[in-house]
């Protein structure tokens, strides 16, 4: 997926983006409508208790039919794993030129939860994944 700033990208269409978007996988939305990936910029990790490593980028809300139990719906950044880079979420990427990504919301495992005869706490578990952006 190396690709030289220079190259001028290609045409995506709302309902190809979902595909074309793979998980920490960057790309730029160019001014000209063309997308193109940036494996020189790194996608940031999401930790559900402590929020996006790198505050350069910033989650794109309002997007999820999922609850999440956030009242104010607008501010809802988590998607539910059934929800996809698609309908008005990707109609809006592509309008809006900068930098996107998919990454997965992870969550550390609990201490206390550990099971019978174990010593070592669960894995990371991974719930929801989210859109972040950033201005190119």
């Amino acid at each position: 997926m190396g690709i030289t700033l220079n190259e001028p990208g290609e045409r995506i269409s709302p309902d190809q983006l979902n595909a074309y978007m793979e998980f920490d996988h960057v790309i730029e939305v160019l001014p000209t409508g063309l997308v193109r990936p940036r494996a020189d910029i790194y996608a940031p990790s999401v930790c559900g208790e402590d929020g996006i490593e790198d505050d350069a980028w910033q989650p794109l809300k309002g997007y999820s039919s999922q609850g999440s139990g956030i009242i104010n719906q607008a501010e809802n950044w988590h998607m539910h794993d059934c929800e996809s880079v698609g309908g008005q979420l990707a109609r809006d990427i592509l309008a809006r030129p900068g930098i996107y990504v998919c990454v997965y919301i992870t969550w550390p495992p609990d201490a206390e939860e550990v099971e019978d005869g174990d010593t070592e706490p669960d894995e990371t578990t991974i719930e929801g994944w989210c859109v972040l952006f950033q201005d190119a």
